[in-house]
Order: C-alpha cells, then sequence, then structure tokens
C-alpha cells in the first residue's frame, strides 16, 4: 500500500531515480505489487504499468516499510515476470 508522511500522492517513476520521467502519481492507500527492490527503490505494478517507487512510501500489510534484507516469496504470473524483467533490463542499461 502506498503511504506517506503527508502529500496525497506519491510518484512512480520510469527508472529508479528522483530525475527520472514521473509514469503516475499514486493516491496513498492505493495497492500496488512489489515485484522487488533495487537499492532503496522498490520495483512496482500499478493499473498495467511497471515502474519504481522508493521503498519508504510502500507498507506492506501487517507491517511497516519493506527492509532489503527481509525476503518475500513472490508469486507472479507469466505477464508480470516479463514486466519485471522489462523494468530490470531498463534499470540496467540506465547505470
Amino acid at each position: 500500500m502506498v503511504t506517506a508522511p503527508n502529500g496525497s500522492n506519491v510518484r512512480m517513476r520510469k527508472n529508479p531515480s528522483e530525475k527520472a520521467e514521473t509514469l503516475r502519481k499514486i493516491p496513498l492507500g492505493e495497492r500496488v505489487s512489489v515485484y522487488g527492490t533495487c537499492g532503496e527503490w522498490s520495483c512496482i505494478g500499478y493499473e498495467g504499468i511497471s515502474g519504481y517507487m522508493l521503498s519508504a512510501f510502500l507498507e506492506m500489510e501487517g507491517e511497516t516499510s519493506p527492509r532489503e534484507e527481509e525476503k518475500v516469496e513472490l508469486l507472479l504470473d507469466r505477464e508480470d515476470a516479463l514486466r519485471l524483467q522489462t523494468a530490470l533490463a531498463d534499470a540496467l542499461l540506465q547505470r
């Protein structure tokens, strides 16, 4: 779930950088799919779009912000796996 200390929405970015293009502004309280993490960023999906959001703005159900050292089992369908693969490839190209 998207969360923040103030404001009404959080930006979903094209790449894991605060300078990256904003793909969407996601309202607080919305549920998103978390595919994985890349440093302080999480690769997420929302309404058919994949992008990145600072992990600090995400809250797992029943938990606080996800930590990189926590292991989460992800069950991905083929479409989600392809989106994740594309997003991760894009992130590597941006380095």
